[in-house]
């Protein structure tokens, strides 16, 4: 009876692994064919408005390229023009700074990256590093913030930089804001009060300021717990189901297959493709029907049904 009571905890165990395969795995499916059929490219974001005036106009668009988790930086590409409506007298400069980071809390000012537009330099791309806030040890469910603030000073003929205030920025720039990060999903920017996060003796005041959020997409965190949770059972299969001598001879190639799933599973922006993604789900399959295999071995083992008196 103690070796049937064994069997029935494994087998209660592993059908519990069985329930939650067939519970999530139709999400992450419609996860993954809405990930396939939308383009990398993310929709198009107002950050900053313009109003219509007879003063110079910036204008600029922000992309989000590349996010290091490693490092805890975002890459930016910047492009941006500057019109006027009649010859400049002078030269506007952009800042774009990274707050809420625990840079932002040491003495001065937050991270920052400039982006001048002059009479001289018109027009501008130009790719910029900023410091975002996160935990990549959780992924695949690791989330990241920018809180992303933007200010302008206007540069005069001598090089010199004079910070405009609210009023005097009012209607002199427009920014737009998109995502280009492959295997991260961003939610809409939400505005933040930029008063609030703002010392009253700061030389910049800020034109705007939202929250920048990314997290991984559910079919990669479905697809994570999944492979680790069935690689972990095959695992214990091996280990408890096996002859010795089999699980000696054998212990290289288990290992080199437990150590396999890291690199599926690896964190990173490089973009997933239908041959990672075919492989991915093929592996998915083969751990699936060991564990069906396996749940009806310890079925057999658990003697749910006892044999009948005679």
């Amino acid at each position: 009876m103690p070796s049937a009571t064994k069997f029935r905890v494994a087998f209660f165990l592993v059908a519990g692994l069985i329930a939650v395969l067939v519970v999530t795995l139709p999400f992450a499916i419609q996860s993954l064919i809405d990930d396939l059929s939308r383009s990398v490219e993310g929709a198009i974001y107002p950050f900053v408005g313009t109003s219509e005036s007879g003063r110079a106009q910036n204008s600029l668009h922000i992309s989000i390229v590349n996010l290091d988790e490693s490092r805890l930086t975002a890459t930016l590409r910047v492009s941006g023009h500057r019109v006027c409506p009649s010859p400049c007298e002078s030269g506007s400069r952009v800042i774009l700074f990274s707050l809420g980071t625990e840079e932002g809390a040491t003495a001065g000012m937050p991270p920052s990256a400039n982006i001048d537009l002059t009479n001289a330099k018109s027009a501008v791309t130009e790719s910029i590093d900023l410091p975002i806030r996160g935990h990549p040890t959780l992924y695949p469910f690791d989330v990241y913030d920018l809180w992303l603030g933007v200010g302008l000073a206007e540069l005069g003929a001598d090089q010199s930089v004079r910070p405009l205030s609210r009023e005097e920025a009012s209607g002199l720039l427009a920014i737009t804001f998109q995502e280009l990060l492959p295997r991260e999903h961003m939610v809409p920017p939400r505005q933040q009060d930029a008063f609030s996060v703002q010392e009253e003796d700061e030389p910049i005041q800020l034109q705007g300021l939202h929250l920048l959020r990314f997290s991984r997409p559910l079919y990669e965190q479905v697809l994570a717990v999944l492979l680790v949770l069935l690689v972990a059972a095959a695992a214990a299969y091996a280990v408890f189901m096996r002859p010795l001598h089999d699980l000696v001879i054998n212990s290289g190639g288990l290992v080199l297959g437990v150590w396999g799933i890291r690199s599926i599973l690896a964190a990173g922006t490089a973009s997933r493709t239908l041959v990672d993604l075919s492989l991915s789900l093929v592996i998915l399959f083969l751990l699936s029907a060991i564990t069906f295999r396996a749940v009806q071995f310890l079925y057999q083992r658990s003697n749910f049904r006892p044999s009948p008196e005679p």
